[in-house]
Formats: structure tokens, sequence, C-alpha cells
């Protein structure tokens, strides 16, 4: 997430990550060239992301609590569930 390229709309500032996905594609790629087709006149020049280690993945989601709503659970179900709404 720290090397997204998030951009906000003009009329309401909703975030959007359209066209990231280009960063991901190898340098020859025709797409990274293409600044007709998708955001007016850019070019994707930067290298993509290296792949990350099993060890690096494992790290960054451990910071994440388990669970739903802050429970400690992955079974913790939302109030009402099933009852009030499916």
């Amino acid at each position: 997430m720290e090397h997204s390229k998030v951009f906000r709309l003009k009329n309401r500032g909703k975030p959007t990550f359209f066209d990231c996905h280009r960063r991901f594609l190898p340098m020859n790629h025709p797409y990274r060239c293409q600044s007709n087709k998708f955001l007016k006149g850019v070019l994707e020049r930067l290298p993509p992301l290296p792949l990350p280690f099993g060890l690096e993945m494992l790290n960054e989601v451990s910071k994440y609590t388990k669970g739903r709503n802050g429970g400690s659970s992955f079974n913790d179900k939302i109030p009402g569930f099933g009852v009030k709404h499916n």
C-alpha cells in the first residue's frame, strides 16, 4: 500500500486506484507506453516492485488484528447475523 498511486476524483473526491496496475507489468510491455489508452498523457516509468518473500508477507499481515469487529477469533459473528440480516 505504501507504493500505491491513489488519487482523488474531481467531483466528489473519492479515492481511486484506477490505472495502478501498469506498474506491475514488465518494463518492455507495450501498455506502459500507451498514454492515450489510460490516464491522459501519463507514461508509467517506475520499475515494477520486487515480489515480497514469505517472511516479509507474514510480518506485514501479522500487524492486523484477528477476527471481525475487533474480536479475538475469526469465528466471532456480527450481532444479529442470520436473524435480522443475512
